[in-house]
């Protein structure tokens, strides 16, 4: 059946998640494209657009299970090919 990974993780850390994108994180994804410095304001303006940009994935991911949705077909799990 799986591990219910939501049900394990605090309300609180939920409100949090974009702060788990650690600066670390952040400079090593920008050294993997090319950047080779960055100021320290860029750290919070990542976040914001990677908190956005998921938000506006997460609405297109629940419109495309929602509109699949008839009798005969109730799906869960979203594919690449969605």
């Amino acid at each position: 059946m799986g591990i219910n990974i939501a049900s394990k993780i605090s309300p609180s850390d939920k409100l949090n998640a974009p702060r788990s994108l650690t600066a670390t994180y952040i400079s090593r994804l920008a050294r993997r494209g090319g950047v080779i410095r960055m100021k320290q304001e860029i750290y919070d303006e990542v976040r914001t657009v990677v908190r956005s940009r998921l938000e506006v994935v997460l609405k297109q991911v629940v419109l495309i299970l929602d509109s699949s949705t008839t009798h005969k077909r109730n799906r869960k799990v979203v594919t690449s090919r969605d």
